[in-house]
């Protein structure tokens, strides 16, 4: 009786898992990457903290201004966007809270989204917003003031309430300047001209005798 020899078969089946488990791999950490990424913090009114440190209390109370405009507010902080660059991860965050889309987000959102492992952040806005935010100050828009000298400083601190309440505050400003008092009319009253001829012709007197000499 010829024996069987299985040897080779098992060789075979333990390199065909080896080959899948190879092909799998990447695939789930793919996946898990992707998930990762989509792992968005919970909305406390307009605050998505995903650091636990920023006073929603306060941010919302900042964003209420905003709001009372007509526009729709949003901040966004977390620790990493799993590799999304700011623009990309901006956007679906403004779709993941039901600001409109990645392609066109809510035409009222003013979006304030901070990466932090990055030290990205980005102001996103829809196009209703677009005249005020793009409208130049100095040699920068209003959106990049906006993130230069308030969202950056302050959360460069470590102060990120402060970043998103300035940044707040100073959009409402720009959004809503505060109007320009027309300038009074001089008033001038009783004012004494008895020695203004006088002085005059004095003066004339002067020029007159340099003249002469």
């Amino acid at each position: 009786m010829k024996s069987i020899v299985t040897t080779p078969r098992r060789r075979r089946s333990s390199s065909l898992r080896l080959l899948l488990l190879g092909l799998l791999l990447p695939m789930w950490l793919l996946g898990w990457s992707a998930a990762l990424a989509q792992s968005w913090p919970p909305l406390n009114g307009v605050v998505a903290d995903g650091t636990g440190k920023v006073d929603a209390t306060k941010v919302n109370a900042a964003a209420q201004k905003i709001k009372d405009l007509g526009y729709k507010p949003l901040a966004v902080i977390v620790p990493s966007s799993g590799g999304v660059d700011e623009n990309t991860y901006a956007r679906q965050a403004a779709q993941h809270y039901g600001f409109g889309s990645t392609d066109v987000p809510d035409p009222n959102l003013l979006a304030l989204v901070v990466i932090l492992d990055t030290r990205r952040s980005i102001v996103l806005y829809g196009d209703a917003l677009k005249p005020v935010m793009e409208q130049s100050q100095g040699n920068s828009s209003a959106a990049d003031v906006i993130r230069s000298n308030y969202l950056n400083p302050k959360l460069a601190s470590g102060d990120y309430t402060g970043a998103f309440v300035d940044s707040f505050n100073q959009a409402v400003k720009d959004v809503n300047p505060a109007p320009t008092p027309p300038p009074q009319p001089a008033v001038v009253n009783n004012v004494d001209t008895s020695g203004i001829g006088n002085a005059i012709l004095w003066g004339l007197g002067i020029s007159s005798s340099w003249a002469r000499s």
